[in-house]
Formats: structure tokens, C-alpha cells, sequence
């Protein structure tokens, strides 16, 4: 090695042969999971995987004033799968309900579907 460029190859074998096939980039996709600092260095309640407990108004199950919607969130009373499209739905009822909570109004329940 000279200390040049990496090659990526994937090795597989078949039936007859071993294949190694170069490729130049690679995305792996995997579940979502909590990042460990929720779970570790924060005294926020978390499910058991480790996403913070929010209540229908996007807010912390155990802080108030604390929100959170989308990959890093598990909605006690509506759990989803991790998926992009409920995070950006969550999006303006979570911007309602900071602004709300910041104006002193009451925060508005949402239902995700």
C-alpha cells in the first residue's frame, strides 16, 4: 500500500468463483436508534429504547417546557416506527406548541396519523 486511495470492494462468492466488485460509494441504512446521550447524560424519561417520552402536546413526559418530535421521540400514547415522514408531520404542531408554552397559552393535543 502507498498510502494512496482506499479501493471499496465487496467480496461474494458464487458458486464457481470468488467476485470482488469495486464500487465508489456506500450508504448503509439502518434502524433508527436514540443517540446514547439522551438515555445517559440527561435526566429526561426515555422508553425503552432509549427516545425521550413526550405527551400529546410533543412535551416531555417528565420536564416541562422540554420538546421533542421525530427520530429522537416516542410519543407515549401514539408510539410510530422511526420514519422521516412522522418527523416532518410532527414538524408545525411542535413549532405551535414551543410558541404556545413560550406565550403562555395552552399547548394543543396532536394526533399523529
Amino acid at each position: 500500500d502507498d498510502g494512496g486511495e482506499s479501493k471499496l470492494v465487496i467480496s461474494f462468492k458464487s458458486k464457481e468463483e470468488e467476485v470482488l466488485m469495486p464500487f465508489d460509494e456506500c450508504l448503509w441504512c439502518t434502524s433508527a436508534g436514540a443517540a446514547s446521550w439522551i438515555h445517559n447524560s440527561t435526566p429526561f424519561r426515555t422508553d425503552k429504547g432509549g427516545f425521550i417520552l413526550v405527551n400529546d402536546a410533543l412535551e416531555s413526559c417528565s420536564h416541562y417546557g422540554v420538546f421533542a418530535a421525530g427520530d429522537c421521540a416516542t410519543m407515549i400514547n401514539h408510539p410510530r416506527p422511526k420514519a422521516g415522514v412522522f418527523a416532518v408531520r410532527a414538524g408545525p404542531p411542535l413549532l405551535e406548541n414551543i410558541w404556545r408554552y413560550l406565550t403562555r397559552c395552552k399547548l394543543q393535543t396532536y394526533v399523529p396519523q
